[in-house]
């Protein structure tokens, strides 16, 4: 018995049309929360501001778990071949 498997044969490219433009979008977000909170532990550091100090090392783990999980999936989603 022969099978037809064209009927099942169909694009993996998930990504939008206007992915660029979005990635482009997200890292800008993640760029202007790092400058934020740089600008916090600095501003925290110079004039005694524990609040600020706070605030500052308190965004600084999921900043840099965004940084490290946005870089990954943007490099997989745009190094995976589409078919």
């Amino acid at each position: 018995m022969v099978h037809d498997f064209e009927r099942h044969v169909h694009s993996h490219d998930f990504l939008p049309a206007d992915h660029d433009r979005n990635s482009r979008g997200v890292w800008l977000v993640v760029v202007l929360t790092g400058v934020t909170m740089l600008a916090e532990i600095v501003a925290g550091t110079l004039f005694g501001s524990m609040a600020l100090l706070a605030d500052g090392i308190y965004t600084s783990w999921p900043e840099a778990l965004a940084v490290a999980v946005l870089g990954l999936s943007v490099d997989l989603a745009s190094a995976w071949p589409v078919q």
